[in-house]
């Protein structure tokens, strides 16, 4: 959401989900509303600042080799295993006011052994306003960015990050959808996982970094998740998948199938697929 220059209030935005009747473009509401209200303030309004927690970082450097996967640098600002700093602004009841830009202007680490810092050009031009961390090998270090203020000055900001070499685990593994309509173009299990953009196969590991559908198989070698097919039915049907990337070949008159993919530690999820 964007609000015009110098203009300062209050506004309520409500949403709701509407649905149609089979067959009509008659909309109806399908959920309750939900009322959010947003308070644009005064561009030189007291605010006090600080970097949202990074978390415990792996330490990828150290441990893994550059091409651990097509493209994968193991460079801060240019790597999966990165985490960009998000810088917080609140106000004097402690409220917190959304940033258009993080407005980092300079990143540095006590310890670069430890970690590794870089900061990105976001717009293509000299502006500098995002900063990049990733751990090199497992310790302690002090990270300190310089952000410029909403009132043009520029304030140090510090935090302690610990970085540990224990191996990447899946913690989280996550299904889009769980029922899809098979179909004989869709070739890759995770297209049957993904419902849309927000909702897709999801991993997240112990360090809080995400892999989502192509990048799964893309990391296997520090996730390892696998694809199973069963319950197959249908006329001459057969349905085989490729374990490691979950790429699908299909035959026959298919019409129900069950896919699922499991991580080394035994975490699942399923998708049922039908015609």
């Amino acid at each position: 959401m964007k609000t015009t220059s110098g203009d300062v209030g209050k506004v309520t935005v409500k949403a709701v989900i509407q649905k149609a009747s089979n067959g009509t473009t008659n909309y109806s509401d399908y959920s309750s509303a939900v009322n959010r209200t947003l308070e644009a303030v005064k561009s030189d309004t007291a605010l006090t600042y600080s970097i949202e927690p990074v978390g415990t970082l792996f330490a990828a450097q150290d441990t893994l080799k550059a091409g651990v996967a097509a493209g994968e640098t193991l460079q801060a600002g240019a790597s999966q295993f990165d985490k960009k700093l998000s810088v917080i602004a609140k106000d004097a009841a402690g409220n917190k006011v959304a940033l258009p830009l993080n407005y980092v202007q300079g990143i540095s680490s006590s310890d670069p052994n430890v970690l590794s810092v870089a900061r990105v050009t976001t717009d293509g031009t000299s502006n500098v306003e995002d900063g990049y961390v990733i751990g090199n090998k497992a310790g302690t270090a002090t990270l300190s960015a310089i952000v410029r203020t909403n009132k043009g000055e520029t304030i140090n900001l510090t935090q302690s990050v610990t970085v540990k070499a224990d191996a990447i685990a899946v913690d989280k593994l996550e299904a889009g959808r769980t029922n899809a309509t098979y179909s004989g173009t869709t070739t890759m299990a995770y297209d049957y996982f993904t419902k849309d953009a927000d909702h897709q196969l999801k991993v997240t590991d112990q360090y809080g970094i995400t892999y989502k559908n192509a990048d799964i198989a893309k990391y296997d070698a520090v996730l390892g998740l696998r694809y199973t097919v069963s319950g197959v039915s249908g006329k001459d049907a057969s349905v085989n998948i490729d374990a490691k990337t979950g790429e699908i070949t299909a035959t026959g008159d298919v019409q129900e199938f069950l896919i699922t993919a499991v991580a080394p530690n035994g975490k699942s999820v399923q998708v049922l697929v039908a015609k």
